[in-house]
């Protein structure tokens, strides 16, 4: 597998990076099986990204008529909530595109329980995939990372209903909020061709440079959750760091 890491000091080359990065996978999931599986997370750092994909130069290039879009992890809040990882790509991406609903696969935060979301979230899965006793493959997965290590919905102190599933309910996230969630599962996420790590460093700085010694250097690894992250192909590492402090690899 290859490790990759870039930093940049300004946010339109970050931006710009990010989007390169997205079509690039997208023009190699065409030629591999004729459509493009797209994993999503959350945050205003995506956010910025997902915009500057609505640009001419971006939508000239990817046609959305072929992309699924999915998500990674979901609060379990309604879809026009502040905090929903869906709400930021409908907001600033999938509104504007025309992008065709039936392939736009979201995490349903509004569910009675997160068990609930769970299990549609996985059927809605398997009927698009049509391999029931398979992984799916999907082509890229953007992530985030916080100042806890923790990525998708796989905290450092989460305690999964099933960690052996596809798809994981988790009762207390260990976020700061204690909001339920539903996260793609470990093997999911490992089973993906492409991962792309799309962070801003401001407060993570400590965590970012442990994780990077860890999977770039194959240093002592690091006991953060991110660390698991191992996708078939590719692992890729865009880091926005603006301060005067240098992350140190």
């Amino acid at each position: 597998m290859i490790h990759r890491y870039s930093v940049f000091t300004e946010q339109d080359s970050f931006r710009e990076a990010g989007c390169s990065m997205v079509y690039h996978a997208y023009r190699q999931a065409l030629k591999n099986h004729g459509s493009f599986h797209l994993v999503l997370s959350g945050g205003k750092t995506l956010g910025g990204m997902l915009r500057t994909l609505t640009e001419q130069r971006w939508t000239q290039l990817i046609n959305w008529r072929r992309v699924h879009v999915w998500w990674s992890d979901e609060r379990m809040v309604p879809a026009e909530h502040g905090e929903s990882n869906y709400n930021t790509a409908w907001t600033n991406l999938l509104s504007l595109l025309p992008i065709k609903e039936k392939k736009i696969h979201r995490i349903k935060g509004e569910s009675e329980t997160p068990q609930a979301a769970a299990q549609a979230y996985e059927e809605e899965i398997r009927k698009v995939f049509r391999k029931s006793r398979e992984l799916p493959a999907f082509d890229l997965a953007i992530l985030g990372i916080g100042s806890d290590g923790h990525t998708a919905g796989l905290f450092p102190d989460g305690k999964p209903e099933d960690p052996s599933g596809l798809i994981l309910a988790v009762k207390d996230s260990g976020s700061k909020d204690k909001t339920p969630m539903v996260t793609l599962s470990l093997k999911v996420l490992n089973n993906t061709s492409s991962v792309l790590f799309f962070t801003n460093a401001r407060g993570k700085r400590r965590v970012i440079s442990s994780l990077l010694k860890s999977s770039i250097h194959g240093n002592s690894p690091s006991t953060y959750p991110a660390a698991l992250i191992q996708p078939r192909k590719e692992c890729i590492w865009h880091i926005l760091d603006e301060g005067e402090a240098e992350i140190k690899i």
